[in-house]
């Protein structure tokens, strides 16, 4: 009886490789499985990158998983600065290379990069003067979300951003962010950007150039050795600014400031022009009660227009006009 069991599934077998009958069929149907699970976990990409403080910075689609140390065109060295941020120094000359990605689910990818070297000529126009910029680059239909002060932290906001991986720059004042430095090292390691806002939250239009400058500066520089994040970006409070500002924020280490063209008035979305948000944009919001509520209606009303929440860098202004004069509402 053995026997013949054993002969019954040879007969079997025999028959899934010789004959077009219903095995075949199941095999069929199994390959879309292998399709599904190959669309729930994409490989890694790059969402946006651009130069910050003699750095190349690199965004990613999804945290990615520490791997070994690479070294792009023989010099340029790669640094992970938050889950979905890396940093790569930049090389004399115009380098282009592969950049490896590993996500954390283990899916890779490797992805062609170019590193720019930064011209002589700009680094001199930049140390001279840091320009403010209301909008930045509409490319994808981006949007720019940015949080100021920091004096009440947020636990949603801060949640929020690990289950979504959303792009966030807060523009911190240096005595609110010493009072929770923990949160901010949170918010710094989930890829939130961080953003110089002065010491102290003056009005720098009423200051000596020397003056203002110490305010950048000395924000800058502890923001720096507090959140392993030196910015590259500033936001004078209350929006004045005039060239001695810029001037000032040049000389602090500062390349380009950032003003707003959209604010949350409570939960109303107000734009510079009364207009629907538009790409381009960016938008103010403040680390005040009810931040998370604020956003979440940001949010759904981004999501309505197809708008793409993205990174503020350097390279958000380029081909961006700066503002002569700060937009109505400021």
């Amino acid at each position: 009886m053995v026997l013949a069991v054993l002969l019954s599934l040879v007969a079997l077998i025999g028959g899934c490789l010789s004959h077009s009958g219903s095995a075949p069929a199941q095999l069929a149907r199994r390959q879309p499985l292998t399709r599904t699970r190959t669309i729930g976990a994409p490989p890694p990409r790059i969402v946006a990158s651009g130069a910050s403080s003699g750095r190349w910075l690199v965004y990613t689609s999804g945290p990615l998983r520490a791997g070994p140390s690479q070294m792009l065109c023989g010099t340029d060295q790669v640094a992970m600065l938050a889950p979905t941020q890396l940093a790569v120094s930049e090389s004399a000359a115009p380098c282009q290379a592969r950049l490896q990605l590993t996500a954390q689910n283990g899916t890779q990818a490797s992805i062609p990069v170019t590193i720019p070297a930064l011209p002589k000529k700009a680094k001199v126009r930049a140390v001279s003067v840091a320009k403010l910029y209301c909008f930045a680059n509409p490319a994808g239909r981006a949007i720019y979300i940015t949080i100021d002060d920091g004096w009440t932290p947020s636990a949603q906001v801060l949640a929020l951003m690990h289950q979504t991986y959303l792009p966030i720059t807060a523009f911190l004042i240096a005595d609110a962010a010493q009072e929770n430095l923990n949160y901010w090292k949170a918010f710094a390691a989930a890829g939130g950007m961080i953003g110089d806002h002065t010491v102290s939250h003056p009005y720098l239009t009423k200051l000596t150039r020397g003056k203002a400058t110490i305010q950048w500066r000395q924000a800058r520089t502890a923001l720096g050795r507090w959140l392993g994040q030196t910015p590259a970006i500033g936001r004078p409070p209350y929006g004045a600014f005039n060239r001695e500002v810029e001037v000032a924020a040049a000389r602090a280490g500062l390349t380009a400031l950032a003003g707003w063209s959209a604010t949350m008035s409570g939960n109303r979305i107000q734009t510079w022009d009364g207009k629907p948000l538009r790409p381009g944009e960016i938008v103010i919001l403040h680390w005040v009660p009810g931040l998370g509520h604020q956003l979440a209606v940001l949010l759904a009303a981004i999501r309505a227009l197809h708008l793409n929440p993205t990174p503020l860098t350097l390279a958000s202004f380029a081909g961006i006009a700066p503002q002569q004069r700060s937009l109505n509402g400021d």
